[in-house]
């Protein structure tokens, strides 16, 4: 086992897609949404049919609220307006425009609760993102390697100071494999040895380790790394994210 193979502690943070809408999707989808609602409200006005239809004003409502929030919310009175003009043309008994103004009462009161929990959760993403943004910054000034590794030992990420030592244009090595690329030819099957038990059992004893690296110039540099295992929800390994400080002047005198 060699120094190189415990330098291979290195980490990753598997990215998730995720399903998301264009903004002109979303209008499209509740405008259409809410102009169905309507038309079958008249439909079953005209009908005589004046119960269950009503229940489906939600789903736009609600999709009006979260999305725009207190501007949601105000379509959202109008789309509940709506409803009590219609309701008022058709069957103006004093009865079913009182349940009616009811139910836009609770239209409303449910838009208006939908809009506040979603304007909350706006702020928090954003201080999220803000505290996210700030971590970033903190890993690309920071005066040593930040490198880190997936489970197949692509480099995921590798800070700007990190492209300085390893002589490599900043972002150019992100997707690469970091065995083929960095290390030393006659090192790279131990790495990989070791970089698998890592992955597999989840091994700590890797924490602080020292090992050589070879520089997109071609010379070599001795690196000092501090690994730490990244773990998913269920404890299984799945990253390993390592700083490295560049020991090369110490070793040689």
């Amino acid at each position: 086992m060699t120094r190189k193979g415990r330098e291979s502690a290195m980490a990753f943070s598997p990215s998730k897609t995720r399903f998301s809408m264009t903004e002109n999707k979303w209008r499209l989808a509740i405008a259409a949404l809410s102009a169905a609602v309507v038309l079958f409200t008249v439909w079953c006005l005209v009908q005589g049919i004046t119960i269950i239809f009503m229940h489906l004003y939600y789903f736009p409502i609600v999709l009006l609220a979260y999305r725009y929030r207190w501007k949601g919310f105000y379509y959202a009175s109008l789309l509940a307006l709506t409803y009590l003009i219609l309701v008022s043309v058709f069957y103006p008994a004093p009865v079913e425009i009182a349940a009616a103004v009811f139910r836009v009462l609770v239209f409303c009161g449910i838009a208006a609760v939908i809009a506040a929990l979603s304007e909350q959760l706006r702020t928090s993403r954003g201080s999220e993102l803000q505290s996210r943004a700030l971590n970033e910054q903190y890993l690309a000034l920071a005066p040593a390697i930040v490198l880190v590794l997936d489970r197949e030992g692509v480099i995921t990420y590798l800070n700007e100071n990190g492209c300085r030592i390893l002589a490599c244009e900043a972002g150019s090595a992100v997707g690469k494999s970091w065995v083929d690329t960095f290390i030393p030819p006659n090192e790279q099957e131990p790495v990989r040895a070791v970089f698998a038990g890592i992955m597999n059992d989840g091994s700590s004893q890797y924490g602080m380790v020292e090992g050589t690296v070879v520089s997109g110039r071609g010379d070599l540099r001795y690196i000092r790394w501090y690994n730490t295992l990244l773990r998913d929800a269920d404890g299984a390994v799945n990253a390993i994210l390592s700083f490295g400080e560049d020991i090369t002047a110490e070793k040689r005198t």
